[in-house]
C-alpha cells in the first residue's frame, strides 16, 4: 500500500491516508490558484500602477488573452446557448427600440429606431471580436442619450450641422479612448469607491426619471393634446409605473 502518511483529523490525532490519494486542503489549493493568477496577470492588485508606459499594458493583455481567445467563443456553444441567444436578443432590441424613439423625438428624426438598431448589431457583432471578450453586450444607455441629445441642443444654439459635429465628436471620443488604452488609464478604476459608482447609478435614475416626467408634463401643455387625452395617458403611466 502506497502513499501511507501521517495527516491530523479535527481532533488533532494522527490519521492515516489508507487510499493512496493525495490530500490536498482547499485553502491550499486556493491560495495555488490565486498565486498563479497573480503570476499570469505580472501585477499584484495593489501594487497596479495608475498608468504605464505606451503599449505596455496593451501587449501584456493580448499576451494573457490570446491563448485562450479561441476557447472563449467555443466553449459558449451548448445546449443552453439558443435560449441565452434568445434572451439576449429580445433584451438588446427592446432596448434599441425604446431609445432609437426617444433619440427619434430629439434629434428630429436624424437618429431614430432604425439606426440605433443597426449601430447596435453592427457593433454588436464586432465589438466583442476585438475586445477579447464574447460576453459583451452592446446597446444605448442613459448618459449616452443624454449626451446625444445635449449635444443636439448645443447644435442648435449654435447653429451648425448636428450629425457632423456628432461624427467629429465621436472621433475625438476615439482618439481619447486609444490614448486611454495605450497608456493603462483604466487601473485608475481602482480608486473609485462605492460613493462613485452610486453617484453614477443616480445621475442614470434622474436622466430616465426627468425624462419621463417631462413627457407628461407637455401633455398637458400642448395645445393639440386635449385634456381627455393628457389624463388618459398619466392613467397609462400609473398602470404601467405599479403593475
Amino acid at each position: 500500500m502506497s502513499g501511507v502518511g501521517p495527516f491530523n483529523d479535527r481532533n488533532g490525532r494522527p490519521m492515516e491516508n489508507h487510499a493512496g490519494d493525495e490530500i490536498v486542503s482547499v485553502s491550499d489549493t486556493h491560495s495555488e490558484v490565486t498565486a498563479v493568477a497573480k503570476i499570469g496577470h505580472g501585477h499584484e492588485e495593489e501594487h497596479i500602477p495608475l498608468w504605464r508606459p505606451f503599449g505596455v499594458g496593451f501587449i501584456e493583455d493580448l499576451k494573457n488573452k490570446l491563448p485562450w481567445y479561441w476557447s472563449d467563443i467555443k466553449d459558449g456553444f451548448g445546449l443552453k446557448t439558443p435560449a441565452t441567444v434568445m434572451y439576449l436578443f429580445w433584451g438588446c432590441i427592446a432596448n434599441a427600440v425604446a431609445f432609437g424613439s426617444v433619440l427619434g423625438a430629439a434629434t428630429d428624426r436624424q437618429i431614430g429606431t432604425t439606426e440605433t438598431l443597426l449601430a447596435t448589431a453592427a457593433l454588436g457583432m464586432l465589438y466583442p471580436l476585438l475586445c477579447g471578450q464574447p460576453l459583451t453586450i452592446m446597446g444605448a444607455t442613459g448618459p449616452i442619450m443624454a449626451y446625444i441629445i445635449a449635444l443636439r441642443g448645443l447644435c442648435t444654439v449654435m447653429e451648425i450641422n448636428f450629425l457632423p459635429f456628432y461624427a467629429w465628436s465621436g472621433i475625438f471620443l476615439s482618439c481619447f479612448l486609444f490614448l486611454g488604452s495605450m497608456f493603462s488609464l483604466s487601473n485608475a478604476i481602482k480608486i473609485v469607491t462605492r460613493f462613485t459608482e452610486e453617484l453614477f447609478s443616480v445621475l442614470i435614475s434622474v436622466i430616465f426619471i426627468y425624462n419621463g416626467m417631462f413627457y407628461f408634463v407637455q401633455l398637458f401643455i400642448q395645445a393639440d393634446v386635449s385634456h381627455g387625452e393628457a389624463k388618459a395617458g398619466i392613467l397609462v403611466w400609473l398602470l404601467t409605473f405599479f403593475v
